[in-house]
């Protein structure tokens, strides 16, 4: 993938997370414009984020 195409795809991605979760869907059908291959980077971006995030709101005794 080209650096443009990064670029734009982590553009996106930092735009959406400024959306509530409920939003972010019909956002991204506007932002990617049938794009599937873009939207699906974001998403993917978007789970590894929410499972991060998850992560490291856990106490550590939790996670031991």
């Amino acid at each position: 993938m080209k650096s443009e195409e990064w670029k734009q795809i982590d553009e996106l991605f930092q735009e959406t997370l400024n959306h509530a979760p409920g939003d972010r869907d019909a956002f991204l059908d506007r932002a990617c414009a049938g794009n599937e291959n873009t939207r699906r980077e974001v998403e993917s971006l978007l789970a590894h984020d929410d499972q991060a995030r998850c992560f490291l709101e856990r106490p550590p005794g939790e996670i031991a």
